[in-house]
């Protein structure tokens, strides 16, 4: 027998489906393999960091698309319900994460948090319409809307009275 038995087909199919999915540590266990060899041959086959590939996003990484510090981020968690999970990626870290359609479902709830004015279009997953209507409106609140002119001597003399 080999010292490094080959992965058969059955297991890459379950290697790729579960990336992301399921924890390497789970895998690990599943296919009798250690965690090395399931990281080592996803790496081999082109798979990405395994929290890119998953039908969500990490607080960290929606905190940044947002523009918001992780502080906030948690601070929505634990003041408005925003709906995140702790998953296992790997052996032992757990980390937030939240899906992308329970993100949109909360932040329509809660617009009046959110800005996104600067945020690219389909960062955060597929957008709703109403996403597409509130990111213009924040475009045009963002904008300036004022000009510097200068003060009439009319309205220097009514400040100097008053």
């Amino acid at each position: 027998m080999a010292r490094f038995p080959n992965w058969t087909k059955e297991e890459i199919e379950y290697l790729q489906d579960q990336w992301g999915v399921t924890s390497i540590k789970g895998m690990s266990t599943r296919l009798g393999k250690s965690m090395n060899a399931v990281k080592l041959k996803a790496q081999r086959i082109g798979l990405s960091d395994a929290r890119t590939n998953f039908d969500g996003i990490t607080v960290c990484q929606l905190g940044k698309a947002l523009g918001r510090e992780y502080s906030t981020m948690k601070n929505w968690i634990n003041r408005y319900g925003m709906p995140a999970k702790r998953k296992l990626f790997a052996q032992s870290v757990r980390v937030l994460v939240i899906a992308y359609s329970d993100f949109w479902k909360w932040a329509e709830k809660h617009k009046e948090l959110l800005n996104l004015a600067k945020m690219e279009p389909g960062t955060i997953g597929p957008e709703p319409e109403w996403a597409k209507v509130k990111r213009k409106a924040d475009q045009l609140r963002s904008q300036k809307t004022w000009q510097s002119v200068d003060w009439t001597p009319a309205e220097d003399q009514r400040l100097a009275q008053s």
